[in-house]
């Protein structure tokens, strides 16, 4: 909603807010890997100014699944946001016209008029993002390879270990397909919602 309104400077708030996407997951993967060094990583360095000791954030098991959520969420989020703002862009005017003179507050038009008509672009970022997970490799591959331990091991990263460091290609194709089908049924599920929502 902010980077829908007009300001000085938005094409190049615009651009910066981009970034993250332009960048592979490999070398995203490096530079959250850098960021999280336990000794020499900037979170770490912020925590200390906050007077927080570090935190082996990829070394632990209760960490470790978080570090990387930030990252991926740092990365595809401004994909979401492109989606929405298209949506929220294409929208008619006259709608909030009637709202603002009846009186509705900025809250209420977000809730009641923005909301339910962006609801159909929020629900295939939703689907898109849900595919998205369920393919991640490549970062956790940079990041954790998909420890300690399993703490961070998603079905992708299993597959590939039985497929290409075991060797055992009959399984590694049956996890795959196992992982298809489980998609092809959650975005069916999500595709019910959406167009059950907007009928």
């Amino acid at each position: 909603m902010l980077f829908s309104d007009e300001f000085r400077g938005r094409g190049v708030v615009r651009t910066l807010i981009v970034l993250p996407l332009m960048i592979s997951p490999v070398v995203a993967g490096l530079i959250w890997r850098f960021m999280y060094n336990t000794d020499r990583g900037m979170v770490n360095y912020l925590l200390y100014l906050i007077g927080i000791d570090k935190v082996d954030w990829l070394g632990q098991q209760a960490s470790a699944m978080p570090a990387v959520m930030v990252a991926d969420i740092w990365q595809w989020t401004p994909f979401v946001a492109l989606i929405l703002m298209a949506a929220i862009q294409a929208l008619p005017d006259e709608p909030f016209e009637a709202a603002l003179i009846d009186g509705a507050s900025k809250w209420q038009m977000f809730r009641y008029l923005t909301l339910p008509m962006i609801r159909p672009a929020l629900m295939v970022s939703i689907l898109i993002r849900t595919m998205d997970s369920f393919k991640i490799f490549d970062l956790i591959y940079v990041l954790t390879l998909g420890g300690p331990g399993v703490s961070t091991q998603v079905l992708g990263l299993y597959t590939y270990k039985w497929g290409f460091k075991f060797f055992q290609m009959g399984y590694a194709s049956a996890l795959s397909y196992l992982m298809i089908f489980m998609m092809v049924i959650i975005a069916n599920i999500i595709v019910f919602v959406m167009r059950r929502r907007t009928d």
